[in-house]
């Protein structure tokens, strides 16, 4: 790596760390901003690392402002990465915000997943951080499920790391959800008619949530405090105390900064109640309709529900029965909606309940809660498609194997679509293994294998072919955009910073090419694809031929697989 490339690398770490500072301090949008400019420059540096370390932060910011889409795109990208590069930790927190966000979304069993398969590399990683996320994303997704006494439990936990790491704004935050967990169980309390019940979880969840509020405060968290305040104003008015929750209230529209989307749809509904309470029927009106406004269009259904509910019953007060009916009928098909989504939900927590029995028990001594915890991981793991996935990938890089491409290829062919394949080979090998270590060579195949990754689309399909060689399936590609992926794949390899593995490596690659467009069948251009990695190979490596070099392959027919 060059001087001027290592200082750009060092100056986006420092804006990574500003960036974070800024998520901390109620600046998302700010910090969104920045780490984006990070990521670009990763990606045109083609540093992978840098860029799953921006994605990781991407994501989380994504998630504080309202953009789950855009936060669900590199949460996915970082967990691909970081499988690539068997990094752990990197792939824990991908994992578990990839699980938080798609939970936003309404992608619950997805959800639930990723964020058990989060806790599993979390606990094998060791890092309390990533453990701690991954733990409270747990007890998130079944506070959104219903299911509160595993909501607390998980989200106590998850609050119980955060006060041991000692950082006062993740505790706030972890706090809050603590807040909502206990709240959810008073509500269930309150519809099964246990009085008592609900009495003293909404006690616990204020309680929580003042601890929250008190350390947002502190720390100048104005998103966080936001959260705390509207939640407050919600647990109040559930409890009868409609002028508390206009205190709160008014706080909230006090605090400067840290107001996003994704809160507002929250405090305009819980405002629009206490006002139609305190007698306020038009201001309360106008409230509740931006709530469902924003609502429709962040996806939120649950908020739909409230606000239409509450926008009925101020209409029919008002004595404009025609509008109170359609505000009803429009709360009626979202209570349909979240009832049936709900009631999907229960079902497949139902067929989980006995797994995630066994993570309960966890709490009763670290080196326990990791061996059952991983019993849960794999036993949820062979209920999932991953096992039918697994069968198909290269334990060392990730990357799928020689079965997976020879049966895509398969499709791809029956389908009658334009392909290229590209068979990638490293030079020089056994030297790595030989002169630095066989636990060098197979970093190397690591790295390789996710510098593969970043280079091909989604569709594309990368695989490892056995040893040291790698094989590519561009769908839909032609002969030139095929070769210029491929020569940007081989410059990538070549230019690497290999010194982070070990001072003084030096690695390439030979990559021989061939397009759908030059013969019929398959087997026949896996030859000619095979025949140019031979010719590159005698060429002088580090080469990458396509079309145009049959005169060097004459010689090489014979002797090509001899290498």
């Amino acid at each position: 790596m060059s001087a001027s490339a290592a200082a750009q690398r060092n100056a986006d770490h420092k804006a990574l760390k500003e960036a974070w500072r800024l998520g901390c301090t109620g600046r998302s949008d700010e910090a969104l901003s920045a780490a984006l400019g990070v990521w670009e420059r990763a990606c045109a540096a083609r540093d992978i690392r840098l860029e799953a370390f921006a994605s990781i932060d991407i994501a989380w910011y994504c998630f504080q402002i309202g953009r789950a889409e855009q936060g669900l795109q590199h949460a996915r990208k970082a967990a691909q990465i970081a499988a690539g590069l068997c990094e752990l930790v990197w792939e824990a927190k991908a994992r578990a915000l990839h699980g938080w966000l798609l939970s936003e979304l309404g992608c619950t069993e997805d959800a639930v997943e990723e964020a058990i398969r989060a806790l599993g590399l979390a606990e094998k990683g060791g890092d309390p951080v990533a453990l701690c996320l991954a733990t409270n994303v747990v007890g998130i997704i079944f506070w959104i499920t219903r299911q509160p006494d595993r909501a607390v439990e998980f989200c106590d936990r998850a609050v119980a790391m955060a006060r041991r790491i000692g950082d006062p704004v993740v505790l706030s935050w972890w706090l809050i959800n603590l807040g909502g967990a206990w709240a959810e169980t008073a509500y269930a309390a309150r519809d099964r008619g246990d009085p008592s019940m609900f009495d003293s979880a909404v006690r616990a969840a204020t309680a929580v949530t003042e601890e929250a509020r008190h350390l947002a405060e502190t720390v100048g968290d104005p998103w966080s405090l936001r959260l705390c305040l509207g939640n407050l104003a919600e647990y109040a008015s559930a409890t009868g105390d409609f002028a508390a929750s206009k205190r709160h209230l008014d706080a909230y529209a006090s605090v400067v900064g840290g107001d996003y989307l994704r809160g507002q749809e929250h405090y305009l509904y819980t405002l629009g109640e206490t006002l139609i309470h305190l007698g306020e029927l038009d201001e309360a009106i106008g409230h509740l309709c931006r709530s469902m406004e924003i609502a429709e269009e962040t996806g939120n259904v649950d908020t739909v529900v409230h606000a239409a509910e509450h926008l009925a019953a101020a209409l029919e007060r008002k004595g404009d029965f025609k509008a109170a009916l359609e505000a009803y009928r429009r709360y009626h098909r979202a209570y349909v909606k979240l009832s049936a989504e709900n009631a999907q939900r229960r079902a497949r927590f139902a067929e989980i309940r006995y797994e995630t029995d066994k993570l309960r028990s966890l709490a009763d001594s670290e080196s326990r809660r990791a061996r059952e915890m991983a019993e849960s991981y794999e036993a949820l793991k062979q209920k999932s498609d991953h096992l039918a996935e697994a069968a198909y990938k290269d334990p060392l890089t990730g990357l799928f194997n020689r079965r997976r491409f020879e049966e895509v290829l398969r499709e791809v062919e029956a389908s009658g679509a334009a392909y290229v394949i590209a068979m990638v080979d490293l030079d020089h090998f056994k030297e790595i293994n030989d002169g630095f270590s066989h636990v060098t060579g197979d970093q190397v195949l690591r790295e390789v294998g996710a510098l593969i990754l970043s280079a091909v689309r989604g569709e594309d399909l990368a695989v490892r072919f056995g040893g040291e060689e790698f094989a590519l399936l561009l769908k839909g590609a032609s002969a030139g955009g095929g070769h210029d992926v491929c020569n940007r794949l081989r410059e990538s390899i070549a230019t690497w910073h290999w010194d982070g593995v070990a001072q003084g490596l030096k690695v390439t690659a030979s990559i021989g090419l061939a397009a759908s467009t030059e013969r019929v069948k398959s087997e026949d251009l896996l030859t000619l694809a095979d025949l140019r990695l031979y010719a590159a190979k005698q060429g002088g490596r580090n080469l990458m031929f396509s079309t145009g070099q049959e005169e060097r392959l004459a010689a090489g027919i014979t002797a090509c697989h001899q290498r």
